[in-house]
């Protein structure tokens, strides 16, 4: 049984256990009868979960309860999983534009990463380096050797910006900090960078147009089906 307290109701308490059956029944009753303080909590304890609150399950609630904070996080940490991390019931939790979006936005980001990390930046001299030639040819090679180890990792790849903010912070033997500086920014202002971050923009933008899509949202949610009418009586009298 559930127990409201407070003057205002804020506080919602429940002697069942919290698990993810239970808060979906209770976030699915809540939105069907407009209890807000029950959307809340449901919402504040899935937050609670961490890692343990699933992004497919996530994404599931957020499009059939109408949590639209929800879609951007959630997508974020789907992108970042394997795809063969996700099994069948998965999918069909993040139904069928968001798994489209999912695999079309992993795609564009490993696409762009191949070719990041192919072209070889300019590399850019300090006024006062003493040693120019050095440091090109040193930064050149450690791109070549290490870059494509980071991002293409097949357990623990890192994003493009993650690569950025390393190298920053960095030192590399034989390239002086002012090159390896100036070299960071350079790269920065080519706008490559932060390309993944704008794929996944367009994604989320995408799904939350359909958040906000009536027909389509309708179409989306589980809902029961109606019984049909009981067939009409055929008259035996004539007209």
């Amino acid at each position: 049984m559930l127990h409201l307290h407070g003057p205002d109701n804020k506080h919602l308490c429940s002697t069942h256990p919290k698990t993810d059956e239970f808060l979906v029944s209770l976030l699915k009753l809540s939105t069907f009868f407009e209890i807000e303080d029950g959307i809340t909590h449901a919402i504040e304890v899935f937050m609670l979960n961490g890692d343990d609150f699933h992004p497919a399950l996530q994404l599931e609630l957020a499009r059939l309860y109408c949590v639209d904070q929800w879609i951007e996080p959630a997508f974020w940490r789907l992108v970042k999983l394997p795809i063969t991390d996700l099994n069948m019931a998965h999918m069909i939790q993040i139904g069928t534009a968001g798994y489209f979006w999912l695999v079309q936005t992993q795609a564009k980001i490993a696409k762009h990463r191949k070719a990041f990390t192919f072209d070889i930046p300019h590399v850019i001299t300090a006024p006062d380096c003493n040693k120019p030639t050095t440091c090109k040819y040193t930064f050149t090679s450690e791109w070549n050797f290490n870059v494509p180890k980071l991002i293409h990792h097949p357990e623990t790849p890192i994003s493009c910006v993650e690569l950025l903010n390393l190298l920053k912070d960095t030192e590399i033997d034989d390239v002086c900090e002012a090159c390896r500086k100036l070299t960071v920014t350079w790269i920065w202002g080519t706008g490559h960078v932060t390309k993944e971050e704008g794929f996944v923009d367009e994604a989320v933008t995408a799904l939350m147009a359909l958040q906000t899509d009536e027909p389509i949202r309708a179409a989306l949610r589980r809902t029961i089906p109606e019984p049909s009418p009981p067939a009409s009586p055929v008259s035996t009298h004539g007209g």
